[in-house]
């Protein structure tokens, strides 16, 4: 708990790999969930989305499944697509559709899934 408290995540889990095996795998699993997931928190703190998501991604690799990974990963993608989102609006409110268009399509290439960002775009669609 003291090495994820002062965010020395990469000893934590180390510390866990090396106990893997000792300890019941539900803990293992708790845990770990635990660490990846205050890992993200941290990358998020300077509103890096991506990076956030990035981090949780990782713990997904090594704790395939996890439902609440999955959130929080889905948390920071869809914080980036609304950030996107007011870009867009705000170019879109001075008339700069082109630089709209722009800042959609780079939204829409790290976030496919997004349904916010291609409402967007069906909407600036509509507007040409």
């Amino acid at each position: 708990a003291d090495l994820v408290k002062n965010e020395e995540y990469e000893e934590a889990r180390r510390l866990l790999a090396r106990y893997r095996l000792r300890v019941d795998p539900s803990v293992f699993k708790k845990t770990a969930v635990y660490v990846w997931a205050k890992k993200a928190e941290t990358a998020a703190r300077g509103r890096d989305w991506l990076a956030a998501a990035a981090v949780v991604e990782e713990g997904l690799a090594e704790i395939t499944g996890d439902k609440s990974l999955q959130n929080q990963r889905n948390t920071y993608r869809d914080n980036f697509a609304v950030e996107v989102h007011n870009r867009f609006a705000a170019e879109m409110n001075r008339g700069n559709r082109d630089e709209a268009r722009r800042i959609l399509e780079e939204g829409l290439a790290f976030v496919p899934e997004s349904a916010l960002l291609k409402q967007d775009l069906a909407q600036l669609e509509k507007i040409r």
